[in-house]
């Protein structure tokens, strides 16, 4: 008995141990709390970075370079015409939920009227020309959105399509409303709003983490991506937080009645005093014989009772040890 007794805590001492050493994925935890809004975050090495950022075909058929000298920048093009072909991947260090915000800064460099999409989960993004730009839903605009010309937006913003162009961007990703915008540098260094998306018009993000995808579909249209970083918070939009509700305001309850007045019971009167009898002599009780009697011996308990008892506490201890399952992402 001591032994199983033994083996069972052995078990349960061992299954504690093993409690810390289990971990799961750094996108579920909270690493970005005790980040400021406007801390970089994030950035890419397009050569790719095991378990953080591994960028490779998604679909299509894109050529993508990478720069020798330069792992943060790259070469974006279809080698077949229309063909929608994506290139990128997921940070799995960026967590993408109904508390994250980020904003994604990128460059880019055209030698003619061009075109490339960055995409932040591989569905939602934007796509534009030297000229032009509109919020995008895999391979077509948003709902509600089409190309934003920016001398509509700006004077100031320089954009060509006869001589080499740099352009700088920002795509803002608002986990919290589960909305995008686009912004674009003008001349005097500020970024201006082209478009932004309202609630409701994506229904969720495609992944619990951010992704950076490229997005190209003509060919011929060679395009080089530079300055790419991703900053903790939206940098330019606000977030809206929903309001928390309220319990409704309960009504009075309806004041209670008191309770009718009992009625007196009529008074009764009073017998006449009777002279009570005289107590009669009892006669002598008559001694019962005495008989010499012994109460009966209890039946003696077996040891069944606490040989199962701790049977039950062992087998109990052992079925109490948990499995544990290491949970991934999908």
């Amino acid at each position: 008995m001591k032994r199983i007794i033994s083996i069972a805590l052995s078990l349960l001492f061992v299954t504690a141990a093993l409690l810390p050493l289990t971990s799961v994925s750094a996108a579920d935890g909270n690493i970005l709390d005790l980040q400021p809004d406007g801390t970089v975050v994030f950035v890419p090495n397009f050569n790719g970075e095991a378990g953080i950022y591994e960028p490779g075909l998604l679909s299509g058929s894109p050529q993508v370079d990478v720069d020798p000298t330069n792992p943060n920048t790259i070469t974006v093009q279809t080698t077949k015409n229309k063909t929608a072909s994506y290139w990128g991947g997921f940070i799995e260090t960026l967590p993408l939920n109904e508390r994250t915000c980020y904003t994604i800064y990128y460059t880019v460099s055209r030698t003619g009227n061009h075109s490339v999409g960055v995409y932040a989960d591989s569905v939602y993004g934007a796509y534009g020309y030297p000229n032009k730009i509109k919020l995008m839903n895999k391979g077509s605009s948003l709902t509600g959105h089409d190309y934003v010309q920016f001398s509509a937006v700006s004077d100031t913003i320089y954009s060509t399509t006869d001589t080499p162009s740099v352009q700088e961007y920002a795509l803002e990703v608002n986990g919290v409303n589960c909305t995008t915008a686009t912004y674009i540098k003008d001349n005097t260094g500020n970024y201006l709003l082209v478009d932004q998306g309202i609630e409701g018009q994506i229904p969720y993000f495609m992944a619990d983490v951010l992704g950076l995808f490229f997005y190209s579909y003509y060919s011929g249209h060679v395009v080089t991506i530079s300055d790419c970083y991703v900053v903790k918070g939206l940098s330019f939009g606000e977030v809206v937080y929903p309001e928390p509700t309220t319990a409704p305001e309960t009504t009075e309850a309806p004041a209670t009645t008191a309770a009718p007045e009992t009625t007196k019971a009529p008074e009764t009167t009073a017998a006449p005093e009777t002279d009570a009898p005289t107590e009669a002599a009892q006669p002598e009780a008559t001694k019962a014989p005495a008989v010499d009697t012994k109460p009966e011996e209890p039946a003696k308990k077996s040891g069944c009772g606490a040989v199962i008892s701790g049977s039950a506490i062992i087998a109990t201890a052992i079925l109490a040890v948990p499995v544990f399952v290491r949970r991934k992402r999908k």
